[in-house]
């Protein structure tokens, strides 16, 4: 009889390696469950979101005022065959290519902005796939892991719906790079399993991308994470997992090298893939950003944090809302969307159930859970300080409550292989059913009391109370229910599983439903600014025919107040006061102080000096500028070389304007001139150019108000003449006596190489495993013929 073993399977074959039979291992017969399980998932995100589909709510805060405004920046580049690298629309200017979350470079954020460029719709579309996407991982993973459809479907279904997903709904890049983590881990686990260093590549692959336009803390933390589950693996085994019988075959000798070679492909590949805003970031941000260097201990091990209390979200989502913006809110320490770690009813008990089987690996498992738990606790506990302490890369991030989506993925992962227990002949007989009750029923008992506590501590139960209590009636008591039918015999394994289901669809469908206000709003849906912006959208990128207008805030009739916001990209209007990650303190300075920002604001804002000053770029010297300038009432041109301009240091306090009617000023600014206002021809003006004309009545300096990056070059006059810094945030530039034709030119040294390595290790690796696909079936072919 002829016998055909899986790709992986017969890999581990041809090692001489005996594989134990994969528990639930999908057949051609069951294609159709899987199929039916991955359409669940997008039926239950679908209609969890139906009101923000149907246009019956709308984006709020982090996704309306940064991640779509740059979306339909990067699709409107994408249609005048262009890809993203400065934005002259905020800040002054900015290397946006060079901020990783934007996906300036991510092939699957182009392909999307290709399809659906809208600003609104077509982010909206773009966020759905994300979280689609994360689902099928999951689902992947658990199947990888030996986990039957439904179990699979479980673990997916909380994970979607779990607290990460909508309390982050707000931050894209957070969701882009999580997206990732169920198909790395399978990859890299397939291939500590079948030992195949393709794996590790393809694993490789997926990180890079999920470094394209993924939240820079998880391109560091999922590292980390990885190279804790290879270490479990490596020392651990799980009874009928198939890489027990590769533990059992090779000795630790021949598979911690190979461990390493695979860490080190997944990185190696990685770091390729991810490279461009990574490099740009580190060659384009000095002397533009003050946010280099690793921040502050106090700072990354107390903001963003956990709260203690927020672990009790593992009972409800609701509990979360309770935090919501107000001077309500139970948590006011960390963000709401930092507040919410609930996975789904039957992942906690599944997941708790699975720790009932002595298995080594399984408790290193729950071991990593609480390890990366303990850490989103941030200064609460001192773990986050010892990361901090012995390892350097995470000195450059915040926010530690994000550690917590690695518990919540662990908890889906063992809720895996819980299901993958139940599934066996003797999964869920006799002694195990009243264990799988009395489990379930010390879990409900103790949801139940820390629901109650948190909700006895609330001012008010504002949103969707009466649904949170029907939530939590569904999703703890229906699944307790479902266990004692179990343990009293009234339904067979596979009823029960359908029970399971039923009550992981529902829990996950009311979650998202309830966790709404944090996702999108009905008070923006019908803001004036929302249909100003999807009705007046501007796709043109030549800013020549606007001049060099510039406003400090959006128009008045895209925000309420004056907070930061770049809603004014989708409309092409330059603002100076704007939502910029990469933040300048001497920005911020100017944008403060009445008189500085006049001279960057208006349609002249370009300024000529016969003899400015030179200065380096130290708090000292912005102190004595802003001093000087208040004293003549006008501006002053102070300017900076390349070298000092990229000397800037990280914040530490921010400079102040030293009392400049009594005369206390430097030497050296004390002769200072005020800089006259230059008229210009404007013959030129788009993102990464600008050109005009000036005559100037003698040699001497120009300054346009518009940010100064390393990456900007210029002609003067046909030759080349170096870009300095001016006033601590612009650019400067020598001028002849007479008429002088400007051109500034934005090329970034790094991108151009850098993309062409990305993008070419991309298409490589591609055509590698289309070749690959494509050998395998053809000698899968010639197998079964002979």
């Amino acid at each position: 009889m002829l016998v055909i073993l899986p790709q992986d399977s017969t890999s581990l074959a041809k090692s001489g390696v005996h594989t134990v039979p994969e528990v639930g291992a999908p057949t051609r017969s069951r294609a159709g469950v899987w199929l039916g399980a991955a359409g669940l998932l997008v039926l239950v995100l679908l209609v969890g979101n139906i009101n923000l589909l149907l246009g019956k709510r709308a984006l709020q805060w982090d996704s309306a005022d940064f991640f779509a405004p740059a979306y339909s920046l990067v699709a409107d580049h994408l249609k005048a065959h262009r890809l993203l690298l400065w934005n002259p629309w905020i800040s002054g200017g900015s290397p946006d290519f060079a901020e990783p979350e934007l996906g300036t470079t991510s092939p699957i954020m182009l392909l999307t902005a290709a399809i659906c460029p809208g600003p609104e719709s077509g982010y909206i579309a773009y966020w759905m796939l994300t979280w689609i996407g994360a689902g099928l991982g999951m689902l992947l993973f658990a199947k990888h892991l030996g986990a039957p459809p439904w179990g699979a479907a479980i673990s997916a279904l909380g994970f979607i719906a779990s607290g990460f997903f909508v309390g982050h709904a707000q931050h894209m890049s957070s969701l882009f790079s999580i997206a990732f983590l169920p198909w790395i881990c399978w990859r890299l686990d397939d291939a500590l399993v079948t030992r195949r260093y393709w794996s590790a590549v393809e694993a490789g692959v997926l990180y890079g991308l999920s470094g394209l336009g993924g939240y820079p803390q998880f391109t560091i933390l999922t590292p980390g994470f990885l190279g804790l589950w290879t270490i479990g693996r490596l020392l651990f085994r799980d009874k009928g997992d198939a890489v027990e019988a590769v533990q059992v075959t090779q000795n630790r000798a021949h598979r911690v090298p190979r461990a390493v070679a695979y860490l080190a492909l997944i990185g190696a590949v990685g770091i390729l893939i991810f490279s461009p805003p990574y490099l740009g970031f580190a060659t384009e941000t000095h002397g533009y950003s003050d946010r280099i260097g690793p921040r502050a201990r106090a700072e990354s091990i107390g903001s963003g944090i956990l709260p203690a209390e927020a672990i009790s979200t593992l009972s409800s989502p609701y509990l979360f809302l309770l935090s919501y913006p107000g001077p309500g809110r139970i948590w006011p320490g960390s963000d709401v969307s930092m507040s919410d770690i609930y996975s789904g009813s039957a992942v906690v008990v599944l997941a708790l159930f699975a720790l009932l089987i002595r298995s080594r690996w399984r408790y290193w498992l729950a071991a990593v859970a609480l390890f990366f738990l303990a850490a989103s606790l941030g200064n609460q506990l001192p773990l986050r300080g010892w990361i901090y302490d012995w390892i350097p890369l995470t000195r450059f991030f915040r926010n530690a409550s994000m550690f917590s989506i690695y518990t919540i993925f662990v908890l889906c992962t063992l809720c895996s292989l819980a299901a993958r227990d139940i599934e066996k002949p003797e999964g869920c007989q006799g002694p195990a059913r009243k264990k799988l009750f009395v489990l379930t029923f010390v879990i409900v008992v103790a949801a139940a009391i820390s629901f109650g506590i948190v909700l006895h501590k609330a001012r008010a139960l504002p949103f969707q109370f009466d649904l949170a209590m029907v939530h939590f009636a569904i999703a703890w008591f229906g699944i307790l229910a479902a266990a004692l039918m179990v343990a009293r015999n009234l339904a067979s394994t596979r009823r029960f599983a359908h029970l399971l289901v039923a009550v992981a669809v529902c829990d996950a469908l009311i979650a998202i439903v309830i966790s709404a206000p944090a996702m999108y709003s009905d008070t923006a849906m019908h803001s004036s600014w929302r249909n100003i912006v999807n009705r007046d959208h501007v796709s043109n990128l030549d800013m020549t025919a606007g001049g060099l207008n510039r406003q400090l805030h959006p128009p008045e009739q895209l925000t309420e107040g004056t907070y930061a916001n770049n809603r004014n990209v989708p409309l092409k209007t330059l603002v100076l006061h704007s939502y910029n990650p990469l933040y300048n303190r001497f920005e911020s300075s100017v944008e403060q102080d009445p008189l500085l920002r006049e001279f960057a604001l208006g349609k002249d804002r370009i300024w000529f000096s016969e003899r400015p000053l030179f200065a380096d770029v130290t708090n000292d010297s912005y102190s004595r500028f802003a001093a000087k300038t208040h004293e003549l009432g006008q501006p002053i041109m102070v300017l900076h070389n390349p070298a000092q301009m990229r000397a800037l240091v990280p914040r530490t306090a921010a400079p102040t304007v030293g009392q400049s009617v009594n005369g206390n000023v430097a030497s050296e600014f004390a002769h200072a001139e005020p800089a006259s206002a230059a008229a210009v021809d404007l013959l030129g003006y788009r993102p990464n150019s600008v050109q005009f004309r000036y005559d100037a009545p003698k040699p001497g300096w120009l300054m346009i108000t518009d940010r100064w990056a390393p990456g900007w070059q210029a002609e003067v006059n046909g030759r080349p003449e170096a870009v300095y810094g001016a006033d601590f945030l612009f650019r400067g530039i020598r001028v002849e006596a007479g008429m002088n034709t400007i051109t500034f030119r934005y090329r970034p040294r790094t991108w151009l190489v850098s993309i062409i390595i990305s993008w070419g290790t991309l298409l490589l690796l591609a055509a590698l495993e289309a070749w690959r696909l494509c050998f395998s079936r053809n000698k899968r072919v010639e197998h079964i013929g002979s």
